[in-house]
This record gives structure tokens, C-alpha cells and sequence, in this order.
């Protein structure tokens, strides 16, 4: 599971995406693309309660449907 709460409310007290990556324990470049796709998406902290880790992934990286061959 991804922490994206954890992300966004970082970013928004002003913590740099290196110190984020070192916080949550993930790349740099994993908090960037997890920060632009938060700005597509336009989510943005703070969060409302409903707006759990798993609503957020789902809606940040949703799953591709399979191609049926045929």
C-alpha cells in the first residue's frame, strides 16, 4: 500500500521530495509521480476523512482493464 496521505501532507507543510522519499521510505522519483498525479487528479491537502489510502490509490493509480484478444 502506498502512502499518499503521508505524501501530500508533507508536501504541503513544505518538506522537500527528498525528504519525503526518506520519510515514507520510497524514491524520489516514486513522490513525484505520486505528487503530479495527485495535481491531474486535483487532490490536494487537506484531505477529507473519506479520502482514505485506498480510495486515494484507487483513484490516483487505477487499474488497467485487460484487453480481450478476439
Amino acid at each position: 500500500m502506498r502512502k499518499i496521505r503521508e505524501v501530500l501532507r508533507l508536501q504541503a507543510e513544505g518538506f522537500s521530495e527528498r525528504e519525503i522519499a526518506r520519510s515514507v521510505g520510497c524514491a524520489r522519483s516514486s513522490v513525484q509521480i505520486c505528487l503530479w498525479r495527485a495535481k491531474q487528479a486535483g487532490v490536494a491537502w487537506p484531505l477529507s476523512p473519506e479520502q482514505d489510502e485506498a480510495t486515494l490509490e484507487a483513484l490516483l493509480y487505477p487499474r488497467r482493464q485487460p484487453v480481450n484478444g478476439g
